[in-house]
C-alpha cells in the first residue's frame, strides 16, 4: 500500500518535471524567435539605419580620427553585410588627403569570427576617387592606411580576406616640386597569416612635372606580395607607357 502511494507520487513528480521542462523550453524558443523577428524588423527600419550611420561616424572619429560621411543603403545582421552609398572619408585637414566612392560594401561571417577569433572581412568599392598630397617624398594618405590596416584600434582583430576596388582614380600632388600624378586602375588585395598580397591593373596614368607631360598612357599589371616574415617583398610588373 505504502509502496503504491510512493510509486504514484513519483510518477506525479516526474510528470510535473517533464511538463515544467517543456514549458521552459517553449519560453526559451519563444524568446529566441521573438528576438530574431525583432532584429529582422529593426534592420529594415529607416530610423535604425540613421542610428547606424551616426554610430559609424562616431566610431570612425573615435578610433581613427576620420571624418566619415555616408548613407547606409543596406544593413543585414544575420548574414552580416553593410552597404554604404556616396561615402567620403578624410581627416580634419581635407586638403591633405580624402577619398570618396559611389558604393562601398563589406561583409563577414559570424562562424569565422567565432572559430578564428578575428573579423575576416570581404569588401568591394566602386568608382573610388582618391586625392592625396605628397609630404616628405611619400603620399600623405599612406600613414593613415598603415594605421588602418596594420595598427588597427578595433577591439576585435581585423584581417582582409578580400578587398576589390573597381574603377579607382588616384591623384597625387607634390606642391614642393610641382609634380602631379594621375592613375586609373582596378585593384585586388588579400591578406593571410603569411603575406599581404595586392594586384593592380592600370588602365591609364600620367605624370606631370611643372606642367610638362613626363609620362602618359600607363597600362599593364603590377603584383606586390609583402611577406610577414623578415624576407624581401616580391614585385612583379608588366607595364607599358609613353
Amino acid at each position: 500500500m505504502i509502496g503504491s502511494i510512493f510509486e504514484r507520487k513519483g510518477k506525479l513528480m516526474s510528470f510535473i518535471a517533464i511538463n515544467w521542462s517543456k514549458t521552459i523550453l517553449k519560453i526559451i524558443l519563444a524568446t529566441i524567435f521573438g528576438l530574431i523577428f525583432s532584429i529582422y524588423i529593426v534592420q529594415h527600419n529607416s530610423e535604425f539605419k540613421v542610428f547606424a550611420e551616426e554610430r559609424c561616424k562616431d566610431l570612425a572619429k573615435k578610433l581613427l580620427n576620420y571624418n566619415l560621411n555616408s548613407s547606409i543603403d543596406n544593413l543585414e545582421i544575420f548574414w552580416p553585410n553593410l552597404n554604404f552609398k556616396n561615402i567620403s572619408v578624410s581627416k580634419d585637414n581635407y586638403s591633405e588627403w580624402h577619398w570618396e566612392a559611389e558604393n562601398f560594401e563589406t561583409d563577414f561571417s559570424w562562424l569565422e569570427l567565432f572559430i578564428n577569433q578575428k573579423l575576416q572581412v570581404n569588401s568591394h568599392i566602386d568608382e573610388l576617387n582618391v586625392f592625396t598630397t605628397v609630404v616628405d617624398g611619400k603620399p600623405a594618405i599612406v600613414d593613415s592606411l598603415k594605421e588602418l590596416f596594420l595598427n588597427s584600434r578595433f577591439i576585435v582583430p581585423v584581417s582582409i580576406k578580400n578587398f576589390a576596388v573597381k574603377d579607382c582614380s588616384l591623384q597625387c600632388l607634390d606642391k614642393s616640386s610641382d609634380l602631379m600624378c594621375f592613375i586609373r586602375a582596378n585593384a585586388d588585395l588579400k591578406e593571410s597569416d603569411s603575406y599581404f598580397r595586392s594586384h593592380f591593373f592600370f588602365k591609364d596614368g600620367s605624370l606631370n612635372v611643372s606642367q610638362f607631360n613626363f609620362l602618359k598612357k600607363l597600362y599593364g599589371n603590377l603584383h606586390v606580395e609583402i611577406p610577414r616574415k623578415n624576407v624581401p617583398t616580391i614585385i612583379d610588373a608588366d607595364l607599358s607607357f609613353q
